[in-house]
């Protein structure tokens, strides 16, 4: 056979045996790549992600974004024992050094009550970031590391600007940075701030799903209109989304519409029966329904993979003082301090719950929180409230403790104490209310 010949028939031999590999292959290269996952998990299927990622994981993967979608997949469907497994075999053995894997395996390890892992997985977190310089670091080391300082109560400022915003500064296509950027705000109650970083995550990234509920939660207090559209957006993309339908639910119970609170936790549950959050708000349902004997069980579901997890007792705790349940709620933040005396979000509610209750101990709660975090808004106000009503006149009569400010005193504070006074003649007898201490 002529060379020419034969290297004609050997091309199309190598032409045809490539298009076997890739007819072959094709299935894997159309589902297994990492966007694709990530798409799956984005849209809330998250079992087709969990398959789709094991079949990638069989062979080595360089990349350990696969282990991190994984353990989230796992979570997402309350499958806390598979997650924290699988987050001990790929954090520990094959990426050890991968700072975004260890705290997602954080997470995995506190979701399924492994307290000294999750210290273990901070600690390292902490060791191999010292030993960088944060100009070496890249946009998803930055956001791990910052969301750890966070954790161990670094100073919110110096983490914004260091970690967060750097990250975005260093790549504007890192969503991450800004998800972390609107969180740390929301944490901080500055939702004028929380606002404006969901925002531009969703302008740079589209319909991601957590930016829409991050913009949710940030005019939750001031703009229900816009919070529904954001959680409908959300809902969209993810159907399934718990964080989306957990902040509906709230809105609901908020609204007294207690029905469709429980129709949108119960689709929550439809994906993850052990979701903390969505136990917590059915424990708030079941005080507010009187439904007492519902009460401790869902608790203890809340609390099955986590039982000293804090955010449950208080979730639940906040839900009914603003209820205006300030005894039952001050109860629940008692609970959340037992678990963890350092969770400042149960501590600055007490204290406000205690203050609503007449209890001068919530100054001293205030206080606590403000000096541990001076960017606590509530904290901050609480403190700025009790120095300012240290100037005011107070008047004592037939039990009321009356505080206004001198000048007003003066003008009409007899005819406000004269108003209580009737209003305590009236009420407590159609009430049946004995007051045994000052109002």
């Amino acid at each position: 056979m002529p060379s020419v010949q034969k290297k004609v028939v050997l091309r199309g031999c190598l032409v045809a045996a490539l298009s076997l590999v890739i007819m072959s292959g094709k299935t894997c290269l159309a589902e297994n790549t990492l966007e694709n996952a990530n798409d799956l998990f984005k849209s809330g299927q998250y079992q087709s992600c969990e398959t789709n990622v094991r079949e990638a994981l069989k062979e080595w993967q360089p990349d350990p974004d696969w282990a991190i979608l994984l353990i989230k997949s796992l979570m997402a469907s309350g499958q806390y024992d598979k997650a924290a497994e699988e987050a001990l075999h790929y954090a520990q053995d094959n990426y050890p050094l991968s700072l975004p894997l260890a705290y997602v395996a954080h997470s995995a390890f506190q979701y399924h009550h492994q307290a000294t892992l999750a210290q273990m997985m901070d600690q390292r977190i902490y060791r191999i970031a010292s030993a960088r310089r944060l100009e070496d670091m890249d946009c998803p080391d930055l956001v791990a590391v910052g969301r750890t300082l966070l954790r161990l109560h670094g100073e919110p400022r110096l983490i914004l600007d260091e970690f967060f915003n750097r990250a975005i500064q260093k790549d504007p296509n890192c969503l991450e940075a800004y998800l972390a950027a609107g969180d740390l705000a929301l944490a901080k109650q500055d939702f004028d701030l929380a606002a404006d970083q969901f925002r531009k995550a969703l302008e740079r990234f589209g319909d991601d799903p957590r930016a829409q509920v991050g913009l949710a939660e940030s005019f939750y207090q001031s703009d229900r209109k816009v919070m529904l559209q954001s959680l409908d957006a959300a809902l969209v993309v993810n159907p399934h989304y718990a964080d989306a339908l957990n902040l509906l639910a709230e809105h609901y119970i908020d609204a007294e519409d207690y029905e469709e609170a429980t129709a949108a936790l119960e689709r929550v549950l439809e994906v993850n029966p052990w979701n903390p959050e969505t136990w917590a708000l059915r424990t708030v349902i079941a005080h507010l329904t009187n439904d007492m004997t519902a009460i401790a069980p869902y608790r203890d579901k809340a609390l099955k993979f986590w039982p000293d997890n804090p955010q449950v007792d208080y979730l639940i705790g906040k839900k009914l003082s603003q209820k205006y349940w300030f005894s039952v709620g001050a109860g629940y933040q008692r609970q959340s301090l037992r678990f963890d005396e350092t969770y400042l979000p149960a501590k600055a509610q007490l204290a406000e719950d205690l203050l609503r209750l007449g209890d001068p101990n919530g100054w001293e709660l205030a206080d606590e929180v403000y000096t541990a975090d001076q960017y606590n808004i509530l904290a901050y106000n609480l403190v700025n409230l009790r120095d300012n009503m240290s100037q005011f006149t107070t008047l004592n009569k037939d039990g009321f403790v009356l505080r206004m400010d001198p000048q007003e005193a003066d003008i009409y504070g007899g005819r406000v104490m004269r108003l209580l006074q009737r209003a305590k003649a009236a009420l407590c007898d159609k009430y049946g209310l004995s007051l045994n201490k000052p109002v």
